[in-house]
């Protein structure tokens, strides 16, 4: 059974930018950082690296390449009447102990739904952290959505560092159609991406938790792969606005070779795990 992704293809190439908003009043924001990019090295953590008790369970869903980008590991949940909001946080990880210009990854949470044959007409919505995007060499976040039908939009990109703490919403519209709400907000420093979708009569019915690679990794050289991250306090919602506990799958690519794998805590708490020599973890 496939899961029907939207095809990544245009991902990379996504230009259409919406604005940039920065933390007003009010607004949550937390000064500390659990690490900082100096202190980024072989004993760096992001609280996440739980050593895998338990072998991944076989529930179906392809975690094969998908137009140029590849999920190497997501956590997948379905809900049939559809989610109206989710928010969670992680932290910035460090970032890859070999730097390639080349290599591109994302971490992100995202509701996505299917209204035409092999998905190509579904959305998805995401709010991004992406590691060295256009070559920046550094991590950014960024808010997605759009389908490969009907192509991308993202918001402008803004610089994070190792160890900030971020907070990811996507926010149903009042009614359909009408326009999703997308925020990315580093709670460290109070700078927040905001965007909002196209104007979409569609229900989501799957959720992601999800590291995307571009194709110019290296499946065997652990050492370009950044740290792994925890997304934590997980409250998703159906679209009236009650609590949905989720049972969340899990899913890695096998052909990887690197020690990437999908460790879910609870239906509030699921980490992607890295571990391996160069790659900023140790596992417990």
């Amino acid at each position: 059974m496939s899961d029907r992704r939207v095809s990544r293809r245009t991902f990379l190439s996504a230009s259409a930018v919406t604005g940039l908003s920065f933390v007003g009043s009010g607004a949550r924001q937390s000064t500390q950082r659990t690490q900082t990019s100096a202190e980024c090295c072989d004993t760096c953590s992001t609280g996440t690296r739980e050593k895998q008790t338990r072998p991944l369970q076989s529930d179906g869903v392809d975690a094969a390449d998908e137009g140029g980008n590849h999920w190497l590991a997501f956590a997948w949940a379905k809900h049939d009447a559809g989610f109206g909001r989710y928010e969670s946080t992680l932290h910035v990880p460090c970032a890859p102990l070999d730097h390639d210009g080349r290599i591109v990854f994302f971490y992100f949470p995202a509701f996505q739904s299917y209204s035409g044959r092999g998905g190509r007409n579904g959305y998805i919505l995401q709010p991004v952290l992406a590691w060295n995007w256009g070559g920046s060499g550094q991590w950014e976040i960024g808010t997605w959505s759009g389908s490969s039908a009907h192509g991308f939009t993202h918001s402008k990109l803004v610089s994070v560092s190792p160890g900030d703490e971020l907070r990811a919403v996507i926010q149903r519209p009042d009614s359909l159609p009408g326009e999703w709400y997308l925020e990315m907000r580093n709670t460290t420093t109070g700078e927040v991406t905001v965007s909002h979708s196209h104007r979409l009569d569609q229900r989501f019915r799957y959720t992601y938790l999800t590291m995307e690679a571009n194709r110019a990794y290296d499946p065997n050289n652990c050492s370009y792969l950044p740290n792994g991250t925890l997304f934590d306090e997980i409250t998703l919602t159906d679209w009236h606005g009650d609590r949905i506990y989720p049972n969340w799958h899990r899913r890695r690519d096998e052909s990887f070779d690197c020690p990437v794998s999908v460790d879910v805590h609870g239906t509030d708490r699921v980490a992607i795990d890295v571990g391996g020599v160069g790659a900023g973890v140790q596992n417990e």
